[in-house]
């Protein structure tokens, strides 16, 4: 990457820039700020560095002024001039970053893979590659598309392993430092992510489980209910069969009893004819 200005100017730029990245790195985004702000002052154009415009726009954006950090990734984005220097390609992911941060998850999306794709076509800046392929695997677990973001790490794993064994024999200590402690922790979310699957899946099935026992449950409440409610109505229906039967067999009593009386009725009339018929005759 090279830096706009010439001679000594393009050196104290250089120095100023390098400097805002350590502090950049260091979280000390003031600092860091305030030398790439002097990286202007040494310019000796008046034309705008797409590289320091990309750099404040991404200081913007962890300080948290999305509106600033927008301005700047977008002017040094359309500011690209050279395209030999495929710095486009940080400045996509710088953009991807924003959007990550304001929630337009979809936005974000496109451009890290807008990213990936000049880096894989350009083979430029790939030692970002593990980390935005990382990115991109945390948005797919956002969506709850958990198989992809499972793709997606291992790429990441396999990205930062291939920089692994591309790395010189100068910086291969510190190199294989770095790179083994990220490799085991992408293996561990990696596995984190591989369990929380199955543990969903799991959950997913003990919650249809629940609703079937649910519904099992609900279908014998109302069984019991039904099957109770026909023995009430059966026992209801027995005990007015009974009630009639013995409503019937009171006014069969009484129906004889009455027979009886109109029979007795009936003797004592015919007694009485023939008692007055005994009496006529003796008065003749």
């Amino acid at each position: 990457m090279a830096l706009q200005g010439k001679g000594v100017n393009a050196e104290f730029i250089a120095s100023y820039f390098s400097l805002s990245n350590h502090y950049k790195n260091l979280k000390k985004y003031d600092m860091a700020m305030l030398y790439l702000d002097s990286c202007e002052v040494y310019s000796t154009t008046k034309h705008r560095q797409p590289f320091v415009d990309a750099e404040r726009g991404y200081l913007y954006l962890k300080q948290g002024d999305f509106i600033k950090a927008g301005y700047d990734l977008f002017v040094a984005l359309n500011g690209i001039v050279d395209k030999k220097t495929r710095y486009h390609i940080v400045i996509l992911s710088y953009i991807g970053d924003l959007k990550m941060a304001e929630g337009e998850l979809d936005s974000a999306m496109f451009y890290y893979k807008r990213s990936l794709e000049e880096m894989d076509k350009f083979s430029s800046f790939i030692e970002f590659k593990p980390e935005l392929l990382q990115k991109v695997s945390n948005l797919y677990y956002l969506d709850g598309r958990h198989k992809v973001a499972y793709d997606y790490l291992l790429a990441s794993k396999s990205a930062s392993d291939t920089l692994f064994n591309l790395s010189n024999k100068r910086n291969a200590d510190l190199f294989e430092v770095k790179n083994k402690y990220k490799s085991e922790l992408i293996d561990r979310e990696a596995f984190i992510l591989k369990q929380d699957y199955k543990l969903k899946e799991k959950t997913t099935t003990q919650r249809y489980l629940l609703v079937l026992l649910g519904f099992i449950m609900v279908l014998s409440i109302l069984l019991y209910f039904v099957v109770k409610q026909r023995l009430r109505l059966k026992k209801h229906a027995l005990t007015q069969a009974l009630e009639d039967d013995k409503q019937r067999a009171v006014w069969e009593v009484k129906n004889k009893e009455l027979a009886a009386y109109a029979l007795q009725l009936i003797e004592k009339d015919q007694s009485i004819t023939e008692l007055l018929d005994v009496v006529k005759e003796k008065d003749r």
